[in-house]
């Protein structure tokens, strides 16, 4: 993988584009994923990655079919660009991701399964770490993020397809089929490209933050059974509550101008995706910890894996710190069970040494709780009026 990323450090992505049929039934999908790059320095080939088990009918360059090479996930497209030429590459592609048999290191990158309390058949992505790969073209570099990304998703029309961004239109297409057009304007990872599919409700609130130029839509895709809303409401609305805590405490929402926003899906418990977090259910503790990932993880992103600690220990800390200001009696309960957990094994550092294991990078013990009482333990060494100014 080192290898990879080194090749591909060859050049810059400026946007990724995806046009990609989907059910939400079965992860099988079929489309095309771009990647608008430009070369940092004279480049004869191109590697980008795509899982192997998924099958490439045509990759142009500038619009031109052109032959490419490819071994296992990795494919070589020749560019012949100069330093700084911009340069486009649009790949054909249909196929199944793997899943964890197929792809033992992986085989998250999609998932399709049926939500154990509600019934619902979805469709999900989940890219972090290094999964993004198995359903999308693309290049797998925390420090080089796309300035932008447009998600197209044609899905049944008992359905909707959740993605970053704005959802700039929704078209009928008169064959059973309709397409959802999500554009975002913002520096993304590639690992924070999303898709979601189900039968879904849009259900929409709005934040009001003090100093905000305009209320903060919060869009939500929640499951279309009658009981799951109304179960979820109540929650769901304390979502602008924390909107407008987390930008009193540490500035603007980075993404005010479009949205922030929940697609429901079995997944075990949030991913971040930047605008448009998945989530199974709703409640305070991992609605805050996934919003508090909007400013720490996505607007700044950790420049390597050992690092994901940056990432984690501050959402874990977005969720104490709401639980300190309005749930005390919880609050101590979390701070006790959290400091039982880190000093139950005596040594271990928040930095990752082993970034080949997943379970080690997302550790709770060290990359979440650990790393929580850190900052903890830097508020107060430095008191409050300087943490918070500081971050």
């Amino acid at each position: 993988h080192q290898v990879r990323i080194a090749e591909t450090e060859k050049y810059d992505v400026h946007f990724y584009q995806l046009d990609l049929n989907m059910t939400n039934v079965s992860t099988t999908l079929s489309g095309t994923g771009s990647i608008h790059a430009k070369a940092k320095q004279p480049l004869d080939s191109a590697l980008f990655e795509l899982f192997s088990t998924l099958n490439i009918t045509e990759i142009r360059l500038n619009g031109v079919p052109v032959n490419y090479s490819r071994v296992a996930s990795a494919v070589k497209v020749p560019v012949n660009a100069n330093a700084n030429e911009a340069f486009i590459i649009d790949v054909d592609y249909n196929g199944t991701p793997p899943t964890a048999q197929t792809n033992p290191l992986g085989g998250s990158g999609m998932t399709a399964a049926d939500s154990p309390s509600w019934g619902n058949k979805v469709v999900w992505s989940l890219s972090e770490p290094f999964s993004a790969f198995e359903w999308f073209p693309c290049k797998q570099s925390l420090t080089d993020k796309a300035d932008s990304c447009a998600v197209s998703i044609t899905v049944p029309d008992t359905c909707k397809g959740g993605s970053n961004g704005i959802l700039e239109h929704v078209t009928p297409l008169g064959n059973g089929q309709t397409r959802y057009d999500w554009k975002h304007r913002h520096p993304i990872d590639y690992y924070l490209i999303s898709v979601s599919v189900a039968k879904y409700v849009e259900y929409n609130v709005y934040a009001n933050p003090v100093g905000a130029p305009n209320p903060i839509l919060i869009q939500n895709y929640i499951y279309d059974n009658p009981g799951t809303l109304p179960n979820f409401q109540a929650d769901i609305d304390e979502t602008a509550d924390f909107i407008e805590l987390y930008y009193d405490l540490y500035g603007p929402y980075p993404f005010e101008d479009e949205k922030y926003g929940h697609c429901m899906a079995p997944i075990s418990g949030g991913m971040e995706h930047q605008t448009m977090t998945t989530q199974v259910f709703f409640n305070n503790t991992l609605t805050a910890h996934e919003l508090g990932h909007q400013w720490f993880g996505n607007k700044i992103t950790c420049g390597s894996w050992q690092d994901i600690w940056l990432n984690e220990s501050f959402a874990t800390y977005c969720a104490n710190y709401y639980a300190e200001k309005f749930d005390t009696s919880f609050f101590q309960l979390v701070l006790t069970n959290h400091l039982a957990q880190i000093t139950s094994l005596p040594d271990g550092s928040v930095i990752v040494d082993d970034t080949t294991n997943v379970n080690r990078i997302f550790s709770s013990r060290l990359s979440y709780n650990k790393g929580a009482y850190v900052l903890r333990m830097l508020r107060f060494t430095l008191g409050d009026s300087l943490f918070f100014r500081g971050i």
